[in-house]
C-alpha cells in the first residue's frame, strides 16, 4: 500500500503575493504580447520569469519543491496574466495543472519527473489524430501516433498522452513537434502537433483510466491533506482552462475603458466614455466577467470542501458544476462580443491590442470543455432522470 509523504506547511510565497507578482508582471507581458503572437510560442524570457516568480510550483508536491499554495492560487495568477498576455496566461494556469496531473502518478515516477529539479514542465497532447497503443511488458508501446494541440510543447520535458490504456508520461526523447500552430487566436501558446513514431512506456509512467478518479490515485494516497486530490480531476482541470479566459476577458475590458476615456465618437463628437450606450455596454460586460471569476473562486471552494469531506460525488453535482463553468465562460465570451462590436476601425489594425485579445479570447472559447451548450443540456437530463448526452462530465 502506497504510504503517506509528511507535507510540510507554509512553504514559499503566499498566495497574495503570488497574486501581486503577476500583477506587477502586467506592464511587462503587454509589451511581449505582439511579440508572443510573432513567435507562436510563449517568449522564452516570459517561461524564465514565470519560473522566477515560481507560479509553475502552485500546485505542485511540496516534498518536490512544490509550494503551499494550491491551484486555486494558480487560476487567480493566470486571471492576471490574462490581461498582460493571454497565450502566457493559458500556461500560467496549464503548466501547474500537469504538476498537479503529475503528483497523481506512482511515487516512482515522480521521483524520476522532478529528479533533475523542481522547475521540469511537462505538455498535454489532447486532439488525437491517430493512435497506436498496446500493452507491452506491463506498461504500453506507442507507435504511429499523431496528437494536435500540444499546447507549450517547446518548453516540455515530458508530454502527458491520454492512450486506451491510461495517461501515459512520454518523456521528450520519445517524441518529436511538427511546427503546424498557424491560427487565428492564442498564436503564442506554441500549440503544436506531435508525433510518437516508437516508444515504449514502462509500467511506473502510466496512471490507469481506473486510477484517475476522485480519491483514486496513488497522489491522493500520498498526499492525503490535498483536497483536490480526492475530487474528479476533469473537475479542477476544466476550472484551470476558465482561468485564463476570465483574464483575456477582464484585459478587454481594460483596453476598451482606456479607449473609451481617450476615443472621440465620429456621431457625437463626445468623448466615448461620456456616451450612455458605451456605459451600458462597459457596466454589462464587466458584470458578465465579475460573475463568470465569483463563479471560477465557488468552484475551487466547493471542491476543496468536497475534497476534506472525502466523498463521492454524485452525476447530478459533477454535471451542476460542470454547467456552471461552461456558463461561466459564455459569459465571459458574451461579454467580449459586445465589447468588440462597440469598437471603431482603428482597433483592426495588427499593432492594436484590441483586436489580438478579442482573437485570443475568441480562440480559447472554441475549447471543447469551456462549450456551454451540450453540459447544459446534460444537467436538465440529469435533473429529470434521463441519460447524460455528454461524455465531458
Amino acid at each position: 500500500m502506497t504510504e503517506s509523504l509528511t507535507r510540510a506547511t507554509d512553504v514559499g510565497p503566499s498566495h497574495e503575493e503570488l497574486v501581486a507578482r503577476a500583477g506587477q508582471w502586467r506592464s511587462t507581458l503587454i509589451e511581449r504580447s505582439a511579440r508572443a503572437e510573432e513567435l507562436r510560442r510563449i517568449p522564452p524570457e516570459n517561461v524564465e520569469e514565470l519560473k522566477q516568480k515560481q507560479f509553475h510550483l502552485a500546485g505542485q508536491p511540496i516534498p518536490f519543491g512544490g509550494l503551499s499554495a494550491s491551484l486555486d492560487t494558480a487560476a487567480q495568477v493566470a486571471r492576471e496574466v490574462g490581461r498582460g498576455c493571454p497565450s502566457t496566461a493559458w500556461m500560467t494556469s496549464q503548466w501547474p495543472g500537469h504538476q498537479f496531473l503529475v503528483g497523481m502518478m506512482e511515487l516512482e515516477f515522480q521521483q524520476e519527473y522532478w529528479g533533475p529539479g523542481p522547475d521540469t514542465l511537462s505538455s498535454t497532447a489532447s486532439a488525437v489524430m491517430r493512435m497506436n497503443a498496446s500493452p507491452e511488458r506491463g506498461g504500453a508501446r506507442i507507435t504511429d501516433t499523431v496528437i494536435k494541440f500540444s499546447s507549450g510543447i517547446d518548453y516540455a520535458d515530458w508530454v502527458i498522452v491520454t492512450a486506451p490504456l491510461g495517461v501515459c508520461m512520454v518523456p521528450r526523447r520519445d517524441f518529436r513537434i511538427v511546427d503546424d500552430w498557424y491560427v487565428m487566436g492564442l498564436r503564442g501558446t506554441g500549440s503544436k502537433s506531435l508525433v510518437i513514431d516508437d516508444a515504449w512506456v514502462p509500467p511506473h509512467r502510466i496512471l490507469p483510466g481506473s486510477d484517475f478518479r476522485a480519491g483514486g490515485s496513488p497522489g491522493a494516497k500520498l498526499y492525503p491533506d490535498v483536497p483536490l486530490y480526492q475530487v474528479p480531476p476533469n473537475l479542477v482541470a476544466n476550472l484551470l482552462l476558465l482561468a485564463p479566459l476570465i483574464g483575456m476577458g477582464q484585459g478587454l475590458l481594460d483596453i476598451f475603458e482606456e479607449r473609451a476615456r481617450s476615443r472621440v465618437d465620429l456621431h457625437s463628437g463626445q468623448k466615448a466614455f461620456q456616451r450612455e450606450v458605451t456605459q451600458l455596454k462597459f457596466a454589462e460586460s464587466s458584470f458578465e466577467i465579475d460573475t463568470a471569476a465569483k463563479v471560477l473562486r465557488d468552484g475551487f471552494a466547493e471542491l476543496r470542501m468536497l475534497g476534506h469531506e472525502s466523498r463521492e460525488l454524485g452525476l447530478e453535482e459533477r454535471v451542476r458544476l460542470r454547467r456552471d463553468m461552461t456558463q461561466a465562460a459564455k459569459l465571459v465570451l458574451q461579454a467580449g462580443e459586445r465589447l468588440l462590436t462597440a469598437g471603431d476601425a482603428s482597433g483592426m489594425y495588427d499593432s492594436s491590442r484590441w483586436q489580438r485579445w478579442g482573437r485570443d479570447l475568441k480562440m480559447a472559447g472554441l475549447q471543447a470543455s469551456l462549450t456551454p451548450d451540450e453540459i447544459a443540456i446534460s444537467w436538465s437530463r440529469v435533473r429529470w432522470g434521463l441519460e447524460a448526452t455528454s461524455r465531458r462530465i
